[in-house]
């Protein structure tokens, strides 16, 4: 899939526009809504069919929200099939994403985007990353839309500490979390286990492309 980056009409921002910017790991973006502004208050469209479709020939079909306790950390979470489109309305997120698409160029590297409700920033992420947020503030709401249909335990997981995060935390996890993988060799022995998630291509590893090394 092909990506156009698209800014602002002429530079000037208006309703229905979006200005899309690639971070440096394979497909993933950071999406920057027009925000409009007056004495009542903010109005922001998150999402436009119609661009969304035009620009990424993505299709969305399910939404879905969180609201977390501060220092609460949920991920590093993911498929191999499934595009997210991320904000946060209320409170504010340190998000963290890791590019686990065994042939990419950047295999098992990842980056930290903070999203709140000031910057009104999106986050757009690719099938086969993980993904995960801290919470920053007390009962933020984290929101995200799919382009597939959750399906219980149909997941990969990696332990958060397998990504540099930004200051030292003290996270609140799930036992979900806890029993993840903690490295890249845990990782992939997992997934070569995994034949019931979609698209995995650890399974046709040896056909498709060389393993990364893991030292």
């Amino acid at each position: 899939m092909s990506f156009v980056l698209n800014v602002y009409p002429n530079g000037i921002p208006t309703e229905s526009s979006y200005k899309f910017e690639k971070l440096h790991l394979n497909l993933s973006m950071v999406i920057t809504p027009h925000v409009f502004k007056d004495d009542r208050g903010e109005f922001i469209e998150v999402f436009n069919q119609v661009q969304f479709k035009q620009l990424l020939g993505i299709d969305f079909m399910q939404d879905c929200t969180s609201v977390s306790r501060k220092n609460t950390l949920r991920g590093l979470h993911g498929d191999f099939r499934t595009w997210k489109l991320i904000h946060c309305p209320k409170g504010s997120v340190m998000a963290c994403i890791i590019d686990l698409n065994p042939g990419s160029s950047t295999y098992f590297q990842s980056t930290q985007v903070l999203i709140n409700d000031k910057n009104r920033a999106l986050l757009l992420v690719p099938p086969g990353f993980g993904n995960s947020y801290y919470v920053l503030e007390e009962d933020t709401v984290y929101f995200y839309k799919k382009t597939t249909y959750f399906v219980p335990g149909a997941e990969f997981t990696l332990h958060y500490t397998c990504v540099p995060w930004p200051k030292r935390i003290n996270p609140i996890l799930s036992k979900r979390d806890l029993q993840a993988p903690r490295n890249l060799i845990e990782f992939e022995s997992e997934m070569k286990k995994r034949n019931d998630l979609e698209n995995n291509p650890f399974l046709l590893q040896d056909t498709m492309y060389p393993m990364m090394n893991s030292e």
